[in-house]
């Protein structure tokens, strides 16, 4: 749905008064989820500031588990999967990171991975470990450990081993600040031995080591 210059501003009040509300989301569910398909439509309007204060809104509504299938059904996850389709780098940091952990609160849902399976929006958030922003960077390594703790999109990175590479960087890179998710992503991975064959070679499995090495002595100085 279009909006004239004129209403934009309109709109962005009212979705800014909405954040207000959503603590009221549980007594009023019913009233939310009206306003869910309004609330998503408005993501896709050439505004960064109302696409920014929407998303603020969602994920508000979305910390109340209830809500979750509703928001699948208003269309959010469609609409955040075609977020990360399009050239990233016309996407600003500001609308990126929150459309990435909103789709991270909705990977719980079975509709809404399927949905994510079919766009394969992984493909493209797993090259945002090169982004220069480290906002992006710190959502890729909660990203990964959230998707590769699902079957089926290990199985969609077994159809192509080559999207690996931006995680063996990431072991290469060893920042002591995302070990716990780069360690529990590798656990995930082992358990298919496709993925397993293709993480290993002369360089990664020694570098995997020294990870675990200064993971464990990281965990036993906390």
């Amino acid at each position: 749905t279009g909006l004239t210059d004129d209403e934009i501003p309109i709109q962005k009040e009212c979705v800014s008064s909405l954040t207000f509300l959503t603590d009221f989301v549980p007594k009023y569910l019913d009233s939310f989820i009206k306003t869910m398909p309004h609330l998503v439509n408005l993501l896709s309007i050439p505004s960064q500031d109302l696409v920014v204060k929407t998303l603020l809104t969602l994920s508000n509504i979305a910390t109340h588990e209830k809500t979750i299938p509703f928001l699948v059904q208003a269309g959010l996850t469609d609409t955040l999967c075609s977020t990360f389709l399009q050239d990233l780098s016309d996407v600003a940091v500001e609308v990126l990171e929150p459309s990435g952990y909103l789709l991270l609160t909705l990977i719980e849902q079975e509709n809404a991975r399927q949905i994510m399976l079919r766009t394969k929006v992984l493909y493209p958030i797993l090259t945002l470990y090169t982004s220069e922003s480290e906002k992006l960077r710190t959502f890729w390594h909660e990203a990964m450990a959230e998707f590769m703790n699902f079957r089926e999109f290990r199985t969609q990175c077994e159809a192509d081993t080559k999207t690996l590479g931006f995680i063996k960087k990431a072991i290469y890179d060893a920042n002591p600040k995302y070990f716990e998710q780069i360690v529990f992503v590798v656990r995930c991975l082992v358990q298919s031995n496709v993925l397993l064959n293709a993480l290993i070679d002369e360089i990664t499995i020694p570098r995997l080591f020294d990870l675990y090495y200064q993971f464990v002595a990281t965990s036993q100085q906390k």
